[in-house]
């Protein structure tokens, strides 16, 4: 009996029922959408029999047959010339076909090996002056594909201000939506401007300066403080003046905190020592401020004698007088005031022996000082008997 051949309808795509039911096969490859099995499978009728089969894998022939540029020469089909000029749709209908259906990646991907191995290169030479980019932007307008959004930037596009100014706009503006002062370096190289970062010598505060001058934007101001910042003495000096002015307004008011909240904690623990007053110190020479003027001293401070000695002569020389004229509540007032209270209390509360300790007094003088201040308790005391009396006797 005469084999019959097998009679095959049209290829169609599968609708939205079968590519549900192929999607919740166990031999799907985990990530698989609905979309991928749109575009790699298809149904025929072979002999009244229903068969889902992968899609026969496209190329460019396939293009050259749509468009009738193929000759018969003595039996044997060849590839004619394209007719890009009198069918000026067919470029961007190529390039479409060429990445929906041969290559099927995304057109941001495009590089020129995708137009040379395809046979597309005379076409991309003439009409896109070489450009991947020119070439898909124009197929695909309604993607609008800006030229850093490419695999391959392309050449020299960097050169141009305008285009780094849009290009970092548009990265904050648009993708990321986020302060200009948060961007770092990965946000530039997982978005496709490495070459950008190149330009700027891979620094997004050099990005974000040129792209918002209005905001006067500092170094230590960005997530990541550019390397090499905080060497220069002047630039550390620049951002603790900048500090101050931002919060305390006055400099023996700054605090470790103050310095983490605004960025700048790393500049204080490699160059200060973790310190505020080292910093101030370094930003504010003339106001020859002294550590205890501060927030507060580094612990242990006073243990050192040296320290001791010259807060006491400090306070002496702002009381105004002679060491062995000075009264206990002067001292204590002063002290407190000044933030050396802790060091009023090391010495138990006593002016005789800060003055002592400091070398203001000696030590025959402590006890005339003592002597001096037990008569004017007495005298007071004396007083105070015959004032209650006068007024019990009236």
């Amino acid at each position: 009996m005469a084999h019959l051949a097998a009679t095959t309808r049209r290829p169609r795509d599968l609708d939205e029922h079968e590519l549900r039911q192929l999607l919740k096969s166990s031999k799907r490859p985990s990530g698989t959408t609905i979309e991928d099995l749109r575009r790699d499978y298809e149904k025929v009728i072979i002999d009244g029999v229903p068969i889902i089969r992968p899609r026969k894998p496209r190329t460019m022939d396939d293009f050259w047959i749509v468009m009738g540029w193929y000759k018969h020469d003595n039996g044997e089909r060849k590839l004619t010339h394209a007719e890009w000029d009198s069918r000026p749709k067919a470029r961007s209908d190529a390039i479409r076909f060429l990445f929906l259906q041969v290559l099927r990646i995304d057109p941001k991907d495009a590089t020129q090996d995708h137009f040379i191995n395809n046979r597309l290169e005379g076409m991309l030479n003439e009409y896109y002056n070489g450009s991947p980019y020119k070439a898909v932007s124009s197929a695909f307008p309604e993607l609008n594909i800006r030229p850093w959004e490419m695999l391959v930037t392309p050449a020299h596009y960097f050169e141009n201000a305008t285009n780094r100014i849009n290009a970092t706009r548009d990265l904050l503006e648009e993708k990321l939506r986020i302060k200009p002062r948060d961007i770092t370096w990965d946000h530039f190289i997982n978005n496709r401007l490495r070459a950008l970062m190149t330009y700027y010598n891979n620094s997004p505060y050099a990005a974000v300066s040129e792209a918002y001058p209005e905001l006067k934007i500092r170094p230590w101001e960005m997530k990541h403080t550019p390397n090499h910042t905080y060497e220069s003495k002047d630039t550390r000096i620049e951002a603790t003046r900048w500090l101050v002015e931002r919060t305390v307004k006055d400099p023996r008011k700054l605090k470790r905190s103050h310095f983490k909240r605004h960025r700048l904690d790393g500049m204080l623990y490699h160059y200060y020592n973790s310190s505020p007053y080292q910093a101030v110190q370094e930003a504010y020479p003339e106001l020859n401020i002294r550590p205890w003027e501060m927030n507060r001293v580094q612990p242990g401070f006073f243990n050192n004698s040296d320290n001791v000695i010259e807060a006491v002569w400090w306070i002496a020389d702002r009381i105004g007088k002679a060491p062995v004229k000075i009264t206990r509540d002067e001292m204590a007032t002063r002290m407190k005031e000044s933030g050396l209270g802790g060091l009023y209390d090391m010495y138990g509360k006593s002016h005789y022996r800060l003055l002592l300790a400091a070398g203001l007094i000696t030590e025959d003088e402590e006890k005339e000082m003592r002597k001096t201040a037990a008569e004017i308790a007495q005298a007071k005391v004396a007083t105070t008997k015959a004032e209650r009396a006068l007024r019990k006797a009236a």
